[in-house]
């Protein structure tokens, strides 16, 4: 592609790039933290490697994080790894609550500081704006992130105890609970506040 040719041309040009940008990192971000959230879910899932991966790829976001919340609360022995695995859950559901947010709404302006977003809300009339400066879309990807590395780190945990070694007890850390973007009414503050 010729580098002197901008893209896109400003007739296609929905948002500023640092925006766009920002976006696309919290996709590709959320697209690690949702497989490493499967692999969790199947790690604990009690059935065999291939019916937990079926499992998993058969049920919505919604059920498998319900389901993995139930198998911890009523199979997990080790009340640390089960504050911890909930906590990881609880996470989750903030993080793809935040994406979904992000992703199924539509630009209605942007200028380089904010971006203005608007969703129907889920099974009403009901639309939702959100007014989301760049610092708030980084951060957001920057928590997602986060997540993905915990959720790692707890996978590799769990897989160790499974597998039969002597853990220390040492569980990995627990990074911040992400924030939850929250609907604005167009012109007020931005969606944290």
């Amino acid at each position: 592609m010729d580098k002197s040719v901008k893209w896109p041309s400003e007739k296609y040009t929905i948002a500023d790039h640092a925006h766009v940008h920002a976006i696309g990192q919290i996709s590709l971000i959320f697209n690690l933290l949702e497989d490493a959230f499967c692999g969790l879910f199947e790690l604990i899932f009690p059935a065999g490697d291939h019916y937990s991966e079926h499992i998993a790829a058969e049920l919505s976001n919604r059920e498998r994080v319900d389901m993995l919340k139930a198998l911890v609360e009523h199979s997990e022995n080790d009340p640390a790894l089960s504050a911890l695995l909930l906590d990881a859950v609880r996470f989750y559901d903030i993080c793809t609550d935040n994406r979904n947010i992000i992703m199924h709404s539509m630009a209605r302006d942007s200028s380089s500081e904010v971006i203005r977003l608007y969703k129907k809300a889920n099974r009403s009339k009901k639309t939702n704006h959100y007014e989301l400066p760049i610092s708030e879309l980084r951060a957001v990807a920057d928590e997602m992130a986060a997540i993905y590395i915990f959720f790692v780190r707890l996978y590799s945990w769990i897989l160790r105890r499974n597998d039969g070694e002597t853990m220390d007890g040492a569980l990995p850390s627990k990074p911040a609970q992400p924030r939850s973007l929250i609907p604005s009414r167009p012109g007020e503050a931005p969606a944290t506040e």
